[in-house]
């Protein structure tokens, strides 16, 4: 058993453990003295660091004052918010812009026919919905005159009553302006159209008291550039001069109804032999450049083998011509080189009946098609004769044959002597063909004259009792080699990523698009074709995205799924599995991207129905019940997701009735930066109502129309330099407060602060207060002092913030020179100075903090083996005295056994008797 052990001694009663702590605290003192010094380190350790971390912060605050954006800070301000917005994007230009606000973006809205219940039946058939893919796209006044454009400005009309009115023309962006601002004169009675490249004005007036005229309105040459300037005479209609043509300035990207050429990097484009033999290949660029010209065209061209090959513009300004000039007796052929599609995109494929090679036409007219653009790029160009017979029963032929455009078409089947008209269909996709007698005794017949079945090839061929025909879509081709990747699908990027394809005989290999990084729909045909696959990779036949088509015709399909997160194949729309179509009477599995969707009916779905199978087929459009009141008050509104006239709507509901009309027109805003007078100013246009950086680093935003200009003024501004100043006084302040406190001596209590008389600290007051009263570099402003700062005796800055802000209006660039200037500037020259007294390494008040930190930590171990030998210490004395104790307590029961023992009497002896 363990002993009991007492704070008192049980048999002396002294006070044991009182005793040995008083003991104890006697040995202790020098301990006690050590650990006060290492808790005066401590603090003074703290103290340093702080003062490290004040100084510091002032570098900070010093170094916003040397930012850019501190004296670059703008001010803006509008003259009519309400109208247009601005705000900063960068650093614009100090000054005053005038902006013209002509028109808010718009976005595509189409609206069905009414409905009596959400749980209406629609129609069965397939609604199909995409962006663009119009024949009727109107052409902008910058790319006609062979991209010269047209002037800005006014145009005087007079009809033949005699009455003149000027048309304001100074807004107008594409040739449908022109022709609404022209129909929609409040005077003078005139119609503009378009027939093939040029204006037809025609007089309504039905008077011939006046010749038809058109006449610039000042100087300007606006007529001039629309061909109309010197139309007049006795007549009710005139047509204007052509004003499509090419030039060495027309952009490659433009031609083929903005499909261009088809190109391929780092190979040959062309294969031409000249009448001598010789051989020539033609690299024609880089694909994916969009800056390419006619001009480079034909340099290149030239460049080939000059003065054995020549290419010019046509005389007629469509078309481009080859001219072999080497007077050989072979024959001058061209080519498309590495089954590229070059040449016959160019139109000069073939061999020359002499010594020249004449292209086809590679602009359309004012608002048509080529005709080389339609059946998705494989085109129309074949065509011959076709019978109409309408319904009084009158016949006539129609030669279509050497026509280039739809226009052309439609012209020649309107002037046909039959009683027929022909205009462009209502979903603007194709032509419709209309009886014009309001007879019923015959079928309007339009049927094949020959053996090229043009009637079919137009999708026109009738024999029917009806007044009129409509083509269907003529598949004008929208995506080619040279789209761009970034706006693909419904105005977005196609998602790089990885993307594996399995052909027919099961081989499968996967394609990156991060790595390979393309920019056009060829770059990623190309990388397909060249994975060594059983398929071919091209444009699909409707010319509206890409088409994978099996060469094994073993059956079997293709597949390409997306990898991992991407989704590549997805946004290509070739993700999934092939079909077996025909082509050319073959069975084929083709897998068809088309970016076009397709959403079948049966005929049994509701309305809301249909609206959900819309939004859930990302087609781009989002789809919406209204509700408008009335019997039947349920309409369904289609809003495009793309903002401006790119988000342009196509729909066709293949038959279903469900009637839709446009709500909304898709339209960009328009902008006229500078003056709105006479013919000054430029037209800029936005697909959204904010114009990005229409003036380097200043954005404005369209928020009303206006025939007045807006002015927006860009002022510097002192702003931002006020703060970051008032934030340096502020920390500078804060660290003479903390150092004051921290070097104090209160003489009447005699205490001092935690770093009193430290060299450190004295250091540090000085330093700083030499650089904030000092003097710098020569110049404009040389002290703080002529920037409103005055040194108060306790050390502390006091600030005139208005001496700053006159400092700045005076002279910014010297105010910027006296802070920002490298080495000798303020900031640099107090980032100079922190760096000495707190900066990395052996600065000041870093080397005094470590050693404050090496002495505390051999402090640290002194006192652990002090600890460790007071215990000790104490341990052996409470032995000590637990011994003495036992020691006196033995004693005492010593003592007490020899008090008990008793004397005994002496023993006798008695003698017997």
């Amino acid at each position: 058993m363990g002993r009991i052990q007492s704070n008192v001694g049980l048999i002396t009663g002294v006070p044991i453990r009182e005793t040995v702590d008083k003991l104890m605290a006697v040995a202790a003192r020098p301990r006690d003295r050590l650990l006060a010094q290492t808790k005066t380190l401590g603090d003074q350790q703290v103290a340093v660091n702080g003062l490290m971390a004040l100084t510091i912060s002032l570098q900070l605050a010093a170094k916003n004052l040397a930012r850019d954006d501190v004296f670059s800070d703008r001010t803006l301000t509008s003259s009519a918010p309400e109208l247009l917005s601005a705000a900063k994007s960068g650093v614009p230009a100090v000054g005053s812009y005038r902006f013209t606000p002509v028109q808010e973006a718009q976005t595509h809205q189409l609206l069905s026919r009414s409905f009596t219940a959400t749980s209406s039946t629609v129609g069965a058939g397939t609604l199909s919905l995409r962006r663009g893919g119009f024949i009727d796209t109107a052409v902008a006044l910058n790319e006609l005159n062979g991209g010269a454009g047209v002037a800005r400005g006014k145009i005087r009309i007079t009809d033949r009553s005699g009455v003149t009115e000027t048309i304001d023309l100074r807004n107008a962006l594409t040739v449908d302006d022109v022709v609404a601002a022209i129909n929609g004169a409040s005077v003078v009675r005139v119609r503009a159209s378009f027939e093939g490249d040029a204006f037809r004005l025609t007089d309504v007036t039905g008077e011939s008291v006046a010749d038809l005229q058109v006449r610039e309105n000042g100087l300007g040459t606006t007529a001039t550039d629309l061909g109309l300037e010197g139309i007049g005479g006795a007549v009710s209609s005139a047509l204007g001069a052509d004003i499509v043509r090419l030039s060495n300035a027309t952009r490659l990207s433009r031609v083929n109804d903005g499909n261009g050429i088809g190109t391929r990097d780092a190979v040959a484009d062309l294969e031409l032999r000249l009448s001598n033999g010789e051989q020539l290949s033609v690299d024609l660029g880089d694909e994916g450049a969009s800056d390419s010209t006619i001009g480079d065209l034909l340099e290149t061209l030239n460049g080939a083998a000059p003065g054995r090959l020549r290419a010019e513009i046509a005389a007629d300004g469509e078309r481009i011509v080859l001219i072999d000039e080497t007077a050989g007796s072979g024959s001058f052929t061209v080519a498309s080189a590495f089954g590229g599609t070059a040449a016959e995109d160019l139109g000069i494929a073939g061999t020359a009946s002499g010594s020249s090679i004449e292209g086809r036409r590679l602009l359309g007219g004012l608002k048509t098609s080529l005709l080389t653009s339609l059946r998705g790029g494989r085109g129309l160009e074949s065509l011959g004769r076709i019978q109409i017979t309408d319904r009084a029963g009158v016949a006539a032929t129609v030669d279509l044959a050497g026509s280039e455009s739809l226009d052309e078409v439609i012209r020649r089947i309107a002037s046909s002597g039959a009683g027929v008209t022909a205009n462009v269909n209502a979903a603007r996709t194709g032509i419709e063909v209309t009886d014009t007698t309001g007879q019923t005794g015959h079928h309007l017949v339009i049927a094949n004259a020959d053996a090229t079945a043009t009637a079919d090839t137009l999708g026109i061929a009738i024999d029917a009792d009806s007044d009129s025909v409509d083509s269907g879509s003529l598949d004008r081709q929208v995506i080619s080699r040279r789209t761009s990747i970034d706006q693909y699908r419904n105005g977005g990027p196609v998602r790089m990523g990885s993307f594996l394809i399995t052909d027919a005989n099961g081989k499968a290999s996967a394609i990156n698009l991060s790595q390979i990084q393309p920019t056009t729909v060829g770059d990623v045909l190309d990388a397909i074709n060249g994975l060594g696959l059983a398929l071919t990779a091209r444009i699909n036949d409707a010319g509206d995205g890409i088409s994978l088509v099996d060469t094994t015709h073993t059956g079997s399909p293709i597949t390409v799924r997306d990898v991992g997160s991407g989704k590549a194949a997805t946004d290509l729309g070739i993700a999934g599995t092939s079909t077996e179509v025909d082509v050319n009477g073959t069975p084929t599995h083709v897998l068809d991207g088309s970016t076009t969707t397709r959403i079948e009916f049966s005929g049994s779905e509701t309305l809301e129905d249909l609206v959900r199978r819309i939004n859930d087929s990302n087609a781009g459009v989002t789809a919406s019940l209204f509700r408008e009141g009335g019997q039947t008050p349920y309409r369904i509104a289609l809003v495009s997701v793309v903002s401006g006239s790119a988000g342009a709507m196509r729909l066709d509901d293949g038959g279903m009735g469900l009637g839709f009309i446009e709500n909304a027109a898709a339209r960009d805003a328009v902008l006229v930066v500078g003056g709105n007078d006479g013919n000054s100013g430029l037209v800029v246009t936005s697909p959204s109502n904010a114009f990005v950086d229409i003036v380097d680093g200043l954005t404005v935003t369209v928020e009303g129309t206006s025939t007045d200009p807006v002015t927006v003024t860009v002022e510097a501004s002192d702003k931002n330099l006020l703060t970051n100043f008032k934030l340096f006084v502020d920390k500078y302040n804060e660290a003479i407060t903390k150092l004051r406190e921290w070097t104090k001596f209160d003489a009447a209590t005699n205490t001092t602060g935690i770093l009193f008389g430290t060299t450190e600290a004295l250091r540090v007051d000085i330093t700083l207060g030499r650089l904030v009263s000092g003097q710098f570099r020569a110049g404009e402003f040389r002290s703080l002092t002529q920037l409103g700062i005055d040194v108060r005796d306790d050390g502390k800055l006091d600030y005139d913030p208005s001496a700053l802000k006159t400092a700045f209006e005076r002279d910014p660039e010297a105010l910027r020179e006296f802070f920002t200037k490298s080495e000798t500037g303020f900031a640099a020259r107090l980032d100079q100075v922190v760096e000495s007294l707190a900066g990395v390494g052996d600065s000041l008040l870093v080397t005094r903090s470590s050693t404050l930190q090496r002495r505390i930590e051999l402090n640290a171990s002194r006192l652990e083996a002090m600890d460790e030998s007071l215990e000790r210490q104490r341990s052996n004395l409470l032995s000590q005295f637990y011994r003495l104790e036992n020691t006196i307590a033995r004693l005492q029961n010593n003592m007490s056994a020899l008090s008990n023992i008793q004397l005994m009497s002496p023993l006798v002896s008695r003698a017997r008797s």
